[in-house]
């Protein structure tokens, strides 16, 4: 638990990559091809570990939501 809050203030509400993979089930190309498309953010950090914005994720699941 004291990890887990340590980490949440750290990264804040940016999410590792590996963490977004398993929650969404997504590749890593995919997820590569939506942030050069636009659709999500990313950040990293010296070019070694990629952290997305959850809520980039949700704006997509709402936007795509069958009516």
């Amino acid at each position: 638990v004291v990890k887990a809050n340590a980490k949440s203030k750290v990264l804040g509400d940016w999410l590792p990559e590996q963490e977004i993979m398993e929650l969404t089930g997504l590749s890593r190309n995919t997820l590569y091809n939506m942030c050069k498309a636009g659709k999500v953010r990313k950040s990293s950090i010296m070019g070694k570990a990629n952290f997305y914005k959850p809520e980039d994720f949700k704006a997509l699941l709402e936007k795509n939501q069958y009516k």
